[in-house]
């Protein structure tokens, strides 16, 4: 067999890096890419952030526009309702709103008749035992006093 060292090619040599000529044109391209690149961004820090700003102030502005016609509206109404209570004839109105008399009357309260139940009660059991005086359903004595409330007089 032959030799296997003896049929490798030769190893080539790395040639160096060759540096490239300067290309003025490209420098110069490349430096004013860069230039314009900072001055864009100058300019929208420049008119970009005080913009929104100024849009965001008009915002604010508008709504304490709105809040000051509510509050000089309410105002209005609480300066009328002062002018209602210089007046005898609004301060008595409202007095007996709150139930009070003047000195030498006499209160009267009216009491609102009860409302009717809406539920109905069982009818009572009639089958007892006439020895006993015991339901025949529960054990119970059928003397027993009537429920709380109940009209039911006993004899």
């Amino acid at each position: 067999m032959p030799d296997p060292k003896a049929r490798r090619p030769a190893r080539r040599t790395a040639k160096p890096k060759r540096k490239r000529p300067s290309d003025p044109a490209r420098r110069r391209a490349i430096v004013w890419g860069a230039a314009a690149s900072v001055v864009f961004v100058g300019l929208l820090f420049a008119f970009v952030y005080p913009t929104r700003t100024f849009i965001d102030q008009r915002t604010d502005t508008a709504k304490a526009r709105d809040q000051l016609a509510f509050l000089r509206d309410a105002n209005a109404k609480l300066a009328d309702e002062a002018k209602l209570l210089q007046g005898d004839d609004e301060i008595k109105k409202r007095a007996r709103a709150y139930g009070l008399v003047e000195p030498g009357e006499r209160p009267f309260v009216i009491i609102p008749a009860p409302a009717t139940p809406t539920t109905t009660t069982a009818p009572p059991d009639t089958k007892t035992s006439a020895n006993t005086g015991t339901s025949a359903n529960t054990g119970t004595s059928a003397n027993t006093a009537p429920p709380a409330g109940s009209s039911y007089r006993s004899p």
